[in-house]
């Protein structure tokens, strides 16, 4: 975090809260505020985690970093985990990492912290179709249950169907996941891969691709399947952490700033939702 830190996006951030509030902040003032939040946030992500959680669910957000008057910035993005206990209904926040994209080294990074505070080795990870992701996951954990959001795969497979065809092809699709066992899935998907492989040859491969670890929720137990073959039970948390550096404008120019905008957000989000 330190190396992305420059003086001038700090000042750029002491102009932002000026022209937002009419109170100015110097960039001592405003750098030694952030580096308080930094130093919690550091805090924070070394302390053991209180309950385990079964699931795991791993999810990117991007933004700019070092955005100011004639800077265009350049991409960055937090990984962040997020912790689900489906017998519960509970969300949790559980860390994140910052870096410049979802590659295996900011995941691992991420995960080798998770690891240090107390998850061993989760039920199940879900994410999206992201190779760097299960690689990382495997250097922690070793071989884990891994389940591909349903959501990702199929507009995944959706964006190669040919345009007349895209509404009766995804019916089809849909009804693979809707299936009452594992079997029934995988028999649907190979009756649709034989219909469709000359008209919708690009969906078809799309859709087969990975398919095994976007029904991995079959192997678990009734009760967990609707929370775990999606990430949309972690959408409100992802939500709450967008919203923050959404309301940040300027401020997201720092990456010291943005931090202290997902820290807060992820704090706040904890305390709310699950007390």
């Amino acid at each position: 975090m330190a190396r992305w830190v420059q003086q001038g996006s700090v000042r750029a951030m002491g102009r932002w809260v000026w022209q937002q509030t009419g109170v100015g902040v110097s960039a001592s003032a405003l750098g030694e505020r952030l580096g308080q939040a930094e130093r919690k946030y550091q805090q924070w992500r070394r302390e053991p985690l209180g309950q385990v959680p079964p699931v795991l669910v791993v999810d990117g957000l991007h933004f700019t970093v070092g955005k100011g008057p004639g800077r265009k910035g350049h991409k960055a993005c937090a990984v962040v985990a997020i912790g689900l206990w489906p017998e519960q209904a509970r969300v949790q926040i559980l860390d994140f990492e910052l870096g410049e994209k979802e590659d295996e080294a900011t995941c691992r990074r991420l995960f080798d912290r998770l690891y240090q505070r107390g998850l061993e080795g989760p039920a199940v990870v879900v994410s999206d179709d992201n190779a760097a992701y299960r690689a990382a996951a495997a250097m922690v954990w070793g071989p884990v249950p891994w389940q591909l959001c349903i959501n990702h795969k199929l507009r995944a497979a959706r964006s190669h169907a040919p345009a007349g065809l895209k509404k009766r092809f995804m019916a089809e699709a849909r009804e693979i996941f809707q299936a009452d066992s594992l079997e029934q899935a995988q028999a649907r998907a190979q009756a649709l891969a034989r219909r469709w492989r000359e008209k919708a040859r690009g969906a078809v491969q799309s859709l087969m691709r990975n398919l095994d670890l976007a029904l991995t929720f079959y192997l678990f137990p009734g009760g967990w399947r609707a929370s775990i073959r999606t990430n949309n039970a972690a959408e409100s948390a992802m939500r709450c952490l967008r919203d923050a550096l959404r309301r940040a404008g300027g401020c997201t120019g720092s990456p010291q700033g943005t931090l202290a905008r997902l820290f807060a957000a992820a704090l706040a989000f904890n305390h709310t939702v699950y007390p």
